[in-house]
C-alpha cells in the first residue's frame, strides 16, 4: 500500500506519520504543495498508486474543496481527516457552535465579524481571532473597547496558579495519549510556541470519552482536544487538527504518529499487529 501525508513543509508530525507507515512495511511520501489552487490531479502531485491520504495541513480557505473534487474522491481513496472537518476545526466559532449544538460542554461564546461591534460585558473575557492558531492574537480583555477586530469572546476560565489545560490526542475511537500544557510566567496561553511547557498527565476515562466525542462531533479522525477542568466541570476549549505530535512526544515519549499510521492502513484493509504498534509508539521521533 502507498499512503501519503499532506502537510505544510517542515512539520515533524507529518514526517513521524510517514516514517511509521514505512516501518509498518508500506510506502509513503510527505507532500508539500506550494499552492492550494490545483486545477488538475497532476498539479497536486497525487499519483494513481496512492491508496489513502493523511490530511495533516492547517486549512483556512475553501480552496481545499479541490481535495474532494479530484480523483481521490472519484476513486474512493480514503482521506484521514476530511477537508470539510479540517475547515471546521480551524474555524473557532464553527467549532464552538457545533460542540454546543451536540451537548459537548464548551465555554459560552459570542462571535462577530470585523464589521460588527461586540456587546458590552462586565467580567474578564478572552478574545480569539476566529481563524488563527498557536495562540496567535489571543488576549484577555475587560472591555469591548479593547477589541479592535472581529473574532470570538469567551469567559476567562481562571486557575489559582499558572493557567493550564489538558491536550488529549485522539486517533479513531481512542484517546491514545494526553499531557498537561502549562502557561509560561506572565502569560495565560499554554501554547508551546510561545513558551508553554508540557508535562505528563494521566487523564480520566471521562475526559478521554469527552475528547473522543468532541473529535467525532467535528467529523475528524484525529485531533488534539484541549480540555479545561474547573470546579468538577470539564470544558472543551478547542479541537485541533492537525495537532502538535512533538508535544505528545516531549511529554510522554509517545509517538502518536504510529496510531495515525495504523488508522490509515486500516482504512485500506491492512492490519498492523499490537506488538508492532507498541514498538513504533516507543520509537524515535520523528
Amino acid at each position: 500500500m502507498k499512503i501519503d501525508v499532506f502537510s505544510q513543509e517542515g512539520t515533524d508530525g507529518a514526517k513521524a506519520i510517514s516514517n511509521c507507515i514505512e516501518s509498518f512495511g508500506h510506502k509513503s511520501d510527505v507532500l508539500y504543495p506550494d499552492s492550494m489552487l490545483f486545477s488538475s490531479i497532476e498539479e497536486y502531485g497525487v499519483t494513481d498508486d496512492m491508496d489513502a491520504l493523511v490530511n495533516w495541513k492547517i486549512i483556512k480557505d475553501n480552496n481545499m474543496k479541490y481535495l474532494t473534487h479530484m480523483k481521490l474522491a472519484e476513486n474512493n481513496v480514503p482521506i484521514i481527516n476530511p477537508p470539510e472537518a479540517m475547515m471546521i476545526a480551524i474555524d473557532k466559532s464553527a467549532t464552538a457552535s457545533l460542540l454546543s449544538q451536540n451537548s459537548i460542554p464548551t465555554p459560552d461564546f459570542t462571535y462577530t465579524s470585523n464589521e460588527e461591534i461586540f456587546p458590552e460585558f462586565e467580567d474578564k473575557m478572552v478574545h480569539k481571532p476566529n481563524m488563527d492558531n498557536g495562540g496567535s492574537g489571543v488576549k484577555i480583555v475587560e472591555s469591548s473597547s479593547e477589541i479592535d477586530n472581529g473574532g470570538l469572546i469567551q469567559p476567562y476560565l481562571e486557575m489559582e496558579d499558572n493557567q493550564f489545560d489538558i491536550r488529549v490526542a485522539v486517533v479513531g475511537d481512542n484517546a491514545v495519549s494526553s499531557y498537561k500544557r502549562v502557561s509560561p510566567e506572565n502569560d495565560f496561553r499554554t501554547n508551546g510556541g510561545i513558551g508553554g511547557t508540557s508535562e505528563e498527565y494521566d487523564s480520566s476515562e471521562d475526559m478521554k470519552k469527552l475528547a473522543v466525542d468532541a473529535t467525532k462531533t467535528v467529523g475528524l479522525d484525529c485531533a488534539g482536544v484541549d480540555i479545561m477542568s474547573l470546579q468538577d466541570s470539564m470544558y472543551v476549549v478547542e479541537v485541533n487538527a492537525p495537532f502538535y505530535l512533538t508535544g505528545v512526544w516531549e511529554a510522554n515519549q509517545y509517538n502518536a504518529g504510529a496510531d495515525i499510521a495504523r488508522l490509515a492502513l486500516e482504512k485500506t484493509g491492512c492490519d498492523v499487529s499490537d506488538e508492532k504498534l507498541e514498538e513504533e509508539r516507543k520509537s524515535s521521533f520523528p
